[in-house]
Parts: C-alpha cells; sequence; structure tokens
C-alpha cells in the first residue's frame, strides 16, 4: 500500500536528467490509472507525462509523442513488442522509441517497475514473440485433433508430465498413430508428429476457462495465469493455438513463425544501472532478483501495525467438500453483513462458486474475472466490494493494483456512477450492493439534475468520441481541479461532488459497521504455485491498519498438491479416518503444504533460469545486431554507405584469411581469392596494389577506400534493391 505515491520522488529524479523515465506496469489499466493520478504531480512540475496502451496503433506517431515525454507510463507487455517492433522497422519513420542524445544501444534511460516480482519473476519464464503468418494447414489439425481424443489414450500410448507441463508419445503411441494414418509420423516431406504432439497438449495441459476463453467472436484468448486478466495480442506458439481451435471446433486460423523474441529478463538488463522495481511480495525472491537482475530488495515496513487475522488453512480430503466448505463460510460472512473476497485460480473455478452460492445459499454476488463483460467493470466492482454485506469472487488478485476500501469510498463511486452515466447508463450497479437490497444508496433529485447537466455538456464537447473521452473527463473533474476550467469539465467536476455529498455519511455509517464486524474477509479456494500471488489475495484485506482476517481452503486433491507431492498428507488423512467434510486445522499441515507450494516455486524458478541461459547465448548478439541495425535506420545515406562498404572490405579480409589458412603447396593463392570471392560476392574485385597492401596489412579502414571495394559494395546494394 502507497507504493504509487511512493514512486513519484524517484521517477521524478530519474526524469530531470532529460532522458526519459519509464514507469512500467502490470496492465494498461494500472498504466492509464497512475498517468491520470499522480501524473499530475509531474504536470504541476513541468515536465509532460505520456500513456502507452494496447488500442494505439503500433508505429504511430500517438506512441512516438509517448515515448519522447519525460515521464512514459506503460504495460509491460507494451514496451515489450514496441522494442521488438523497433528493432523489425524497415524505414526511420517506423521507429516509436526514441533516441536519447545519441546512444544507440541505450533505448531506456530510467526504468521503474511496478509489482516488479510479476514482470521481472513470474512472467520471466516466457518469450514476447513477434510473428510473421502463414496459412495453417487445418484439416491436419482437426485428424490430430481426432486421433488425441478417439484413438490415443494416457497410459497406453503416451504418458503426461503435468508438473513439466509436457506430453510424450510411447511406442505404443507412435504404433497406433501410424497405422490409423497408414504413414510414418516423422516423414520429412509430410511431417505429422508436431500436429499429434500439438493435439495433446491441448487435450490434456489447456483447459477452457482455465489457460484460455472463447471470447463473443469466437476467439481463443490466452489467460495470464498470476493476474487472471485476458492476455491481448498474445497467441500459443508452434501450432498449440491451432490446435486448441481445433479442440473447441472453433475455425483455425492462420500459423505464425517467429521474427523476433526477447525475454523480459534480457529486456530489463538493458538498464542494469537505472533499473528498479516495487512490489509488496518482493522479500521471498530476494536472491533471484539479485542473481538475475543486481536488483537488492529492501523491505519497507508499514506505517501502521498489520491488524489482520491469518487463520490457518482449512484442509480437506476433496475438492468437492472443499468448495462447500468454502460456500458455507462465505454465507456465514455474508449474513452478519462482513464484506467477503473471495479469491479462486482460474475464471472456471470463479464460475463454479458463483452458481454454488446461488444454488445452495440463494447469493448473489460479484464477479472479476478475464472474461470481456467482466472485466470491464472492474473499477465498479473494487468500489463496492469493501461496502457492507459485499461478495465478491474474483480470479487471482496480483497486479490488480486495488484498494478496497472498508465501507466503500465516496469519492470512487462519485466519480464511476458520472462516468457511467455520462456513457448513457444508469449506474444503478454502482449505488447498491448485489445481493443486498437495503444497502441501496440514494441520489437527490437536484444531484440528479447536475448529473444530467454534465451529460449534455460532455456530449456537447465530445459528440461522437464521446465513449473514448469520457474517462479523461471524469478523471479531469475528480483529480485536477485545478487544471482545467472548461465548462465540460466544470460541470461534470459538480456532478461528482454531488454524489459524493450524497453517498458520504452512508459509507461512512456503513464503515464503522464493516470495522466492527473484523473488517474485510478474504477466502481463498486454493493455493496458487506462488506463495507470493497468496500474500498479494491476503494483503487486500488488513490495508492501512484496519481490521481483516483471511483464510484458505484447500483439498489435498487440489492440482499443484497432486503434481508436486501431496501424497503423504493425503495419507495421513486417510490413516486417521479423517471425513470428507471434516476439516484438519493445524499449523503443522499448513506448515507442510507451504513447503510443498515452496518446491513448486523452486521448480519454477529452475525454468526461468534455464530460460535465461538459453537466452543468454543469443542476448549478446541480438543486442549487437539490433543496434546495428537501428544504427543504419538512423543513418543518413552517406553514413549507411560507407558502414556497408566497411562490411564488405571485413568481408574480404576475412576471406583472404580463409585462403592463407587452406592454401597449400603448390596452390596459386592469389586463384584461390578471387575464386572465393567470386563464391561470396557473385564476381572478385579486381584490386589495385594500394588494396592489396591495405588486405595484406588486414586495414579494413583503407581497403573500404579502395575503387575497386566501393564499386563492389555500390553494385551488391543496386543488386538488393
Amino acid at each position: 500500500e502507497g507504493k504509487t505515491l511512493a514512486a513519484v520522488a524517484p521517477t521524478l529524479l530519474g526524469a530531470l536528467r532529460g532522458k526519459g523515465a519509464l514507469v512500467v506496469t502490470a496492465n494498461d489499466y494500472l498504466a492509464r490509472r497512475d498517468a491520470d493520478s499522480v501524473g499530475l504531480v509531474f504536470r504541476f512540475l513541468g515536465l509532460s507525462v505520456g500513456l502507452v496502451e494496447a488500442t494505439m496503433t503500433p508505429a504511430s506517431e500517438e506512441r512516438r509523442e509517448a515515448y519522447a515525454c519525460d515521464v512514459t507510463y506503460v504495460s509491460n507487455a507494451e514496451i515489450g513488442f514496441d522494442y521488438l517492433r523497433d528493432q523489425l522497422a524497415l524505414d526511420e519513420t517506423d521507429l516509436v522509441l526514441p533516441r536519447r542524445s545519441g546512444e544507440i544501444e541505450d533505448l531506456f534511460w530510467w526504468c521503474l517497475v511496478d509489482e516488479a516480482d510479476s514482470i521481472l519473476i513470474d512472467e520471466a519464464r516466457t518469450p514476447l514473440i513477434i510473428s510473421e503468418t502463414t496459412e495453417a494447414p487445418a484439416a491436419k489439425y482437426e485428424v490430430a485433433r481426432d486421433l488425441a481424443e478417439g484413438v490415443l489414450s494416457e497410459g497406453l500410448h503416451y504418458d503426461v508430465d503435468r508438473k513439466g507441463r509436457a506430453v510424450t508419445l510411447n511406442e505404443n503411441g507412435y504404433a497406433e498413430a501410424e497405422g490409423a494414418l497408414g504413414r510414418p509420423l516423422f516423414d520429412a516431406k509430410d511431417p505429422w508428429a508436431p500436429f499429434l504432439l500439438s493435439a495433446l497438449r491441448a487435450k490434456e495441459l489447456l483447459e477452457k476457462d482455465r489457460d484460455y476463453l472463447i471470447d463473443e467472436a469466437q476467439q481463443v484468448k490466452l489467460v495470464d495465469a498470476f493476474s487472471g486478466r485476458v492476455l491481448e495480442g498474445r497467441r500459443y506458439a508452434d501450432g498449440l493455438q491451432q490446435a486448441v481451435e481445433a479442440k473447441e471446433r472453433l475455425p483455425c486460423s492462420n500459423q505464425t513463425r517467429p521474427s523476433a523474441q526477447v525475454t523480459f529478463q534480457s529486456l530489463f538488463r538493458t538498464v542494469p544501472t537505472r533499473l528498479a522495481g516495487m512490489t509488496g511480495t518482493a522479500a521471498s525472491d530476494a536472491k533471484e532478483l539479485n542473481d538475475v537482475y543486481s536488483l537488492v530488495v529492501v523491505p519497507i515496513p508499514t506505517a501502521l501495525p498489520v491488524a489482520r487475522k491469518d487463520y490457518d488453512d482449512a484442509v480437506y480430503q476433496t475438492i468437492d467438500a472443499k468448495n462447500r466448505a468454502a460456500a458455507a463460510e462465505v454465507a456465514r460472512q455474508h449474513k452478519e453483513g462482513r464484506p467477503v473476497l473471495v479469491g479462486t485460480t482460474s475464471v472456471e473455478a470463479s464460475d463454479a462458486f458463483v452458481e454454488r452460492l446461488r444454488n445452495d445459499y440463494g447469493l448473489d454476488c460479484e464477479v472479476l474475472s478475464a472474461r470481456p463483460d467482466v472485466a470491464k467493470r472492474e473499477g465498479a466492482v473494487v468500489a463496492q466490494a469493501g461496502r457492507l454485506g459485499a461478495v465478491t469472487v474474483a480470479t487471482n488478485m496480483a497486479g490488480r493494483g486495488t484498494d478496497i476500501k472498508l465501507g466503500g469510498s465516496a469519492s470512487d463511486v462519485a466519480r464511476l456512477y458520472v462516468e457511467e452515466r455520462l456513457r448513457g447508463g444508469d449506474g444503478a450497479d454502482l449505488l447498491g450492493v448485489r445481493g443486498r437490497e437495503e444497502s441501496l444508496l440514494e441520489i437527490s433529485s437536484a444531484t440528479h439534475d447536475l448529473v444530467e447537466a454534465a451529460s449534455k455538456a460532455a456530449v456537447d464537447l465530445l459528440g461522437d468520441d464521446l465513449d473514448e473521452g469520457v474517462a479523461d473527463l471524469v478523471a479531469l473533474a475528480a483529480d485536477g481541479r485545478a487544471v482545467s476550467k472548461a465548462p465540460a469539465v466544470l460541470a461534470a467536476r459538480k456532478a461528482v461532488d454531488a454524489v459524493a455529498s450524497d453517498v458520504n455519511q452512508v459509507l461512512k455509517e456503513e464503515k464503522q459497521k464493516v470495522e466492527a464486524l473484523g473488517g474485510l474477509y478474504v477466502v481463498g479456494t486454493e493455493r496458487h504455485e506462488s506463495v507470493r500471488v497468496d500474500d498479494q489475495l491476503r494483503g487486500r484485506s488488513g490495508r492501512q491498519g484496519d481490521a481483516g482476517a483471511s483464510r484458505f481452503f484447500v483439498s489435498v486433491k487440489d492440482p499443484m498438491f497432486v503434481n508436486f507431492g501431496g501424497e503423504r498428507i493425503a495419507d495421513m488423512m486417510k490413516t486417521f479416518r479423517v471425513g470428507d467434510d471434516l476439516p484438519v486445522e493445524a499449523k503443522t499441515v499448513t506448515d507442510a503444504l507451504s513447503k510443498i507450494q515452496r518446491k513448486v516455486e523452486d521448480f519454477n524458478a529452475e525454468q526461468r533460469t534455464n530460460v535465461l541461459k538459453f537466452d543468454d547465448v543469443q542476448d549478446g548478439q541480438r543486442r549487437a545486431l539490433y543496434a546495428t541495425r537501428r544504427r543504419l535506420l538512423l543513418a543518413d545515406g552517406d553514413e549507411a554507405s560507407q558502414t556497408f562498404t566497411r562490411w564488405v572490405a571485413d568481408a574480404i579480409i576475412a576471406t583472404a584469411r580463409s585462403v592463407d589458412r587452406d592454401v597449400k603447396s603448390g596452390d596459386d593463392p592469389d586463384a584461390m581469392l578471387s575464386a572465393r570471392l567470386g563464391q561470396f560476392f557473385g564476381k572478385a574485385p579486381a584490386l589495385d596494389a594500394g588494396a592489396r597492401t591495405a588486405l595484406k596489412n588486414s586495414d579494413a579502414t583503407a581497403l573500404a577506400e579502395a575503387p575497386a571495394v566501393a564499386a563492389l559494395a555500390g553494385d551488391i546494394l543496386e543488386r538488393v534493391g
């Protein structure tokens, strides 16, 4: 809590050099939120503030201007893809990252990473890839799907390593598949093995509404396992995307072929001495942050003592018993009026839990997940989550930047209500708590009139751009009180102030009641692979000294414990004949589960280390190539021509050295050199005496000035266009 404000001072220090300061967030929502809120401080101090979002056109002037600002807010995905797109640019006008004081290789001068553990560690296993598309053989993917689903079976034909996320065909599987296809799987001219293995991975390792979901346009969208958000623009690689589409009986999209890729580890290591990060949960990964990024983790104590009570895990035999117990606990707390936040690990689990609450207890609740219709209401859901009797079911809270205020926030409700009304909605869901009619907030008729006036002023100002401009207008009205005096902003400001005034007293009384009930109660329905994500969920409660509590309901049949050695706990429960509905609540059991969780984290850390080792091999070459490519793009015609001529001279010298190494007694070295140069360049240059002297001395600068070499370079450039 407080990271956003604490980041202002160091960001200002980084920006004062005039070389640009990047603030990298976990998603577009946080980037926009911070640019709109604390960005006002930088603007007040005379600095320019830019915002880069996924909705902006790639290689656009809008992006270029944002990166050229003194302070730029951008998500980790956008800065990564802009970096790669710049390396593929064919013209200087396609570059968006700025040229700082002639430093070609140093694209980032100063960088602060928000939610650093999520970006620098959790997402480090997956590289960012830009691909070009090719037509996919849809028929092959469909045949492979039919084989995977109807012919091959686990154990008999293939083995699944869920821990290592891999599927391996055995001898029976190869024989069965080749018999069904009537051809070998590894035919060089018509290979089938990649298609079949992708189909098996899609079948066994990827689950709908956990790893991906299908949107209204019938498109497969990937879901971030750590934040629960849709990863816009991301696709599975190596044919896995098409295998998933075939599995879901969707039209087969085009295949992709990687054109450029980079890991977040390599990307952020370009600024090793000017990189900083902030997060609430990095202490457990201090060693990895130091080893990979040379970052020292410094814990900052909370301003007030933590009053949250973290109960021991309630451990059950079966998943169904665990979910029934968790739902019963939520219903009991809701009946008392205490706000409850339920954390799940997947969209599918959220939907199932919401359905259980509705069917078993008649309890309606708010949902926060990756589904597009739900994600766009994130602000409204969070604004109400701390109110009396509120029940919110959320898929992973890591990186959401959410501050759930006990009793709700009058300013947040007012801002979101006015924004919804200006868009043409009624804002009713912002005034009440779902499933609790007595919590409905009332708006006076005078306030309604002010909101109507603000709506008319917004339409007059924005016209056809109403949907896109309303958020900026209301943000300016709510936060930028000393900045703008435009009529539409003033009208919106009056409306926001009036709504806040109407609901403030009621919400104050609710806060007192919620505090008396013990504050926000967090219920976890499963341990995540990363203990930091669990801590993020717990950390939604008990903020800034508030009261609160948390409890995790887990089962020894949960996937993580099944895959990583939870059998001992399960065997112990069987030995003592623990019934399905009887929980085991003991510190020793909680500690045992935590050890398994740390075992999973160690396994994932090893995967990240392996990714880094592989990437380090090509990282130096990649950076050198990208720097040279960028230097050529930014150079004028003469400078580029001189650089290319120098490369030709270097190639001639290297060829001459190979001749010196390979020449034998009786061979004509001049003839060998001429033949090899002709083979390499298409024709051999006629070197004069000066050029031969430069070649003998391995003087590339002098050799590049020789007329024959300059002519050869010009001829090559003309041939390649």
